[in-house]
């Protein structure tokens, strides 16, 4: 990409817990009101952790990384699936881990973020599906990399249902929702990483595009512990009239034997309570996705979208408000603000450069 197409800014500088105080940041009882509004719409999390349960088994080793096939409990009978990735020439410290979220595939799942497929199992990767991977990416970089399994993809697919197939959620979980869920489980995974001797627990990180892009964003909204957030390519907007975060869904058979599943999230209803909001244009939204990014502040956080996407959520707008979030805090890296955002041409993507922006940032802040 020509880099004079690629920009980034919403510029804030370092932060501290008494950034809120003051007529340009929001006070402690509106960031709760914020969070109760957002858990309100996703539904409640489980009142209690299982034991963790981790199972741990090393599967290939290549060049510059060791690959180790993982699952934790989260919730229930649930497990989450996922491979850690760890550089083969260990740090003398712990560093950084980070939370690889995958987009939405064909069923792939982590093995996309991973770099060991393409759109659908059996495919390998080819130039357009290796921006995805990057939890391969970061790996060869030096960090330890967890790539996770969203319920309703990869090895989480409902038996007999295709992936993004989400009625056998909301069979067991009528209340909740599936961004709550995938929430919980990206929480579960900042429990896993704190297990791991090669983990700061200071330096815990959540990355991903699109489906993941979003996660990522709403786990660190909502989990303290983690240090840092790359969302790229969230869909970070109230879509009206289309109903893309509560559509009814779970109408689609499931793939035939021998077809390939598809591609897409027909099937998937994010957020069922958002469905009122989304039906009556008169009704507006109790939160939208500037509150959310404000529940990160003061930790780093970086969102990027194509311009196309930028225009049509309102990122710009956004970013005004969240700016004043992050404002009067000690400059630390006049050249890597604390709130970056960056905007790139083409379509829904994860361009070259917008990624080597967005992992320069994050070592520098994580």
């Amino acid at each position: 990409m020509d880099r004079r197409h690629f920009f980034h800014g919403c510029l804030a500088l370092g932060a501290t817990p008494a950034l809120f105080a003051g007529a340009n940041h929001p006070t402690v009882a509106e960031l709760s009101r914020v969070r109760a509004g957002w858990l309100k719409l996703l539904g409640p999390f489980p009142t209690r952790k299982p034991a963790l349960d981790a199972q741990v088994r090393q599967v290939a080793e290549t060049a510059d990384h060791v690959r180790h096939q993982v699952s934790f409990a989260s919730e229930g009978n649930d497990r989450v699936t996922a491979w850690l990735l760890l550089p083969k020439t260990p740090k003398k410290n712990p560093g950084m881990g980070v939370i690889a979220v995958h987009p939405t595939t064909g069923g792939t799942g982590k093995d996309r973020s991973a770099g060991l497929a393409g759109l659908h199992p059996g495919e390998k990767g080819n130039p357009a599906d290796l921006s995805r991977a990057y939890g391969l990416e970061l790996v060869r970089r030096g960090h330890a990399v967890l790539c996770i399994d969203l319920l309703t993809d990869g090895e989480r697919v409902a038996p007999g249902l295709g992936p993004y197939d989400s009625r056998a959620f909301y069979q067991r979980h009528p209340d909740w929702s599936m961004v709550g869920k995938n929430t919980w489980d990206i929480m579960r995974s900042v429990d896993f990483l704190l297990t791991r001797p090669e983990v700061d627990a200071r330096r815990i990180a959540c990355v991903g595009h699109s489906l993941g892009g979003h996660s990522s964003l709403f786990a660190a909204a909502l989990d303290p512990r983690i240090g840092g957030c790359v969302a790229n390519g969230g869909v970070l907007g109230w879509m009206r009239p289309a109903d893309h975060w509560a559509r009814a869904g779970g109408m689609s058979p499931p793939p035939a034997p021998g077809e390939k599943p598809p591609a897409g999230v027909g099937r998937y209803t994010y957020i069922k309570n958002a469905g009122p909001y989304l039906a009556d244009a008169t009704r507006a939204f109790p939160v939208d996705f500037s509150d959310l990014m404000l529940l990160v502040a003061p930790r780093p956080l970086w969102v990027g979208e194509s311009q196309e996407e930028a225009r049509d959520y309102g990122l710009g707008a956004m970013a005004s408000r969240v700016r004043q979030a992050y404002l009067g805090a000690t400059l630390r890296h006049a050249a890597w603000p604390l709130f970056d955002t960056a905007t790139y041409p083409g379509g829904h993507g994860f361009p070259d450069d917008a990624r080597t922006h967005a992992w320069g940032w994050l070592e520098t802040w994580v």
